[in-house]
């Protein structure tokens, strides 16, 4: 599955999201340094969901313009203690991980 990412631009840099995966959203210094943050989400992200065994949510149609996709191939669920995400991802499973995510970037 493909999820189409979305940039906006800030005061404090560019903003990177993916509409559909609720609080996938991160801020880099510029749109390359959002990328790169994003990938990284991305990864983690979808790793939660397949370590708790939950369905990819759909991909919503918003009129969002999207000039990079980020695809779900490829994206495995991880051995037992194996994740390459952030502890707080590792314990707490996707939801409180989509949860924290939200709060962090509310914070911003």
């Amino acid at each position: 599955m493909k999820y189409g990412v979305a940039f906006e631009n800030s005061r404090n840099g560019v903003g990177a999201f993916c509409p559909g995966l609720d609080g996938m959203v991160v801020v880099g210094d510029d749109r390359e340094d959002a990328l790169r943050l994003m990938k990284r989400a991305f990864r983690w992200y979808i790793e939660a969901l397949l370590e708790d065994g939950l369905p990819f949510p759909p991909q919503p149609d918003e009129g969002h313009v999207f000039e990079y996709f980020m695809d779900t191939e490829g994206i495995k669920k991880p051995k037992k203690g194996t994740t390459t995400a952030p502890l707080d991802v590792k314990r707490k499973g996707a939801k409180a991980a989509r949860e924290t995510a939200a709060q962090k970037a509310a914070a911003r």
